[in-house]
């Protein structure tokens, strides 16, 4: 039996920690007065009545999240389905890509010519990305746009917002994404065609409902516990928090990976090359029932709701909550990213800011060489920056370094 720090409280942290508590003596680590990192679920009032509303992890689905789901089986929790709809708002132009009705929820853009390009032009791209053309591998998503005819309407109006409303981006740093990464990512999410898509659902209760459930079955957790440094020795971990100063066996750290890389004290090599090549990007997040954010017609109201007039640099989106997390409110519900100030300041709720990776050649590069720096030195790093940034790709990489230790350890 190992002694294990985990450092960090994410969804990697968590499943390591929850798995490895059976056989090994765990201790979790999180600066926070919470658990979860980016699953957080708010308690507000609205017009007299408390909710739980998401701001952070939301949704998963029945199809590219097999080890979370397997997660929430263990631990008894219940989820509920929910609607995956994505609508665009801009000076002159709505629409939501639910069906025929939805997508001209805008009738004027029935005699739109332009309109019109960009549906042809997105029925083209849906029958190249499902063919995967080897031809387009080692290109970014703005190099492509750049050489195949596409219009503007579609590169503007539908993939840029799309794929930064998917990785929370702006429409001007998507463009540095990888295009065979991105293809591979929307064909594995049934986002290329129009039957047997996966069945989206939320958490029953807010995501944190199964934080609760888990960190009750791991070894030892200790809130408000900042780790100030991390120092590898030949037999032993050694480290220091505001709290005490501990030794351990091993260490798994699952924090950003800019943050871990500031935790050690002594990082080799590798350790500076591929943790410092991974980025992120800040999201101002506002929790709010302010409806102005919204497409002016309720017909083109969606799950997700793109602002084309916001900064290229930073993506703006609006999430409807009530038709998320099926809210049972006569009020409606947001969390929009980057747009505090337009936001009428009477109808916040809650303010939130979160950082996600930002997905380069070097961002991808640096994932290639997990197994150069996790697994050495007493060290195990796990975070779902190691794959696509969401859910899954946490879990999978929290069980990664499980079987990383098991293998060392028995």
């Amino acid at each position: 039996m190992a002694r294990i720090a985990v450092v960090g409280s994410g969804i990697s942290g968590l499943t390591a920690a929850y798995k490895l508590s059976g056989s090994h003596e765990v201790h979790l680590l999180e600066k926070n007065a919470k658990l979860g990192g980016h699953t957080d679920t708010n308690h507000v009032e609205v017009d007299g009545t408390n909710v739980r509303v998401d701001s952070g992890f939301i949704v998963h689905n029945d199809k590219t999240y097999p080890e979370f789901q397997k997660i929430l089986a263990e631990l008894g929790c219940k989820t509920l389905p929910t609607e995956m709809s994505f609508s665009v708002k801009s000076r002159g132009l709505e629409y939501k890509g639910k069906n025929l009705n939805t997508l001209f929820a805008q009738r004027s853009n029935l005699a739109s010519i332009s309109f019109f390009k960009m549906v042809r032009d997105i029925l083209k791209f849906n029958n190249l990305a499902a063919r995967k053309n080897k031809k387009q591998t080692g290109k970014t998503i703005g190099e492509y746009l750049e050489e195949e005819n596409y219009s503007s309407e579609f590169k503007n109006n539908y993939l840029l917002p799309m794929a930064g409303a998917i990785w929370s981006t702006g429409k001007g740093p998507i463009k540095a994404f990888p295009l065979d990464a991105f293809l591979s990512f929307f064909q594995n999410h049934g986002l290329l065609q129009l039957r047997n898509r996966p069945n989206w659902m939320v958490v029953d209760g807010g995501s944190e409902s199964y934080i609760s459930a888990m960190s009750g079955k791991i070894g030892k957790v200790s809130l408000n516990c900042e780790v100030l440094g991390i120092k590898r020795k030949k037999a032993e971990v050694t480290i220091r928090t505001k709290k005490f100063v501990a030794d351990f066996d091993r260490v798994i750290i699952a924090t950003h990976s800019d943050q871990g890389l500031k935790l050690l004290e002594d990082p080799s090599e590798q350790e500076k090359d591929i943790l410092s090549a991974m980025k992120y990007t800040t999201n101002k997040v506002v929790v709010h029932t302010d409806e102005k954010l919204m497409p002016e017609r309720r017909l083109a109201w969606a799950s997700w709701n793109y602002n084309l007039d916001a900064s290229e640099d930073q993506v703006s989106m609006t999430y409807y909550m009530n038709l998320l997390q099926s809210l049972s409110l006569k009020k409606s519900v947001f969390v929009t990213l980057n747009e505090p100030k337009k936001i009428d300041q009477d109808k916040i709720l809650v303010r939130k800011e979160y950082e996600h990776p930002f997905y380069n050649r070097e961002m991808l590069e640096s994932q290639k060489r997990h197994s150069e720096i996790s697994g050495k030195n007493r060290t195990h790093y796990a975070g779902a920056y190691w794959g696509n940034g969401f859910h899954e790709d946490g879990v999978k990489s929290g069980l990664r370094t499980c079987e990383e230790i098991e293998a060392i350890e028995c």
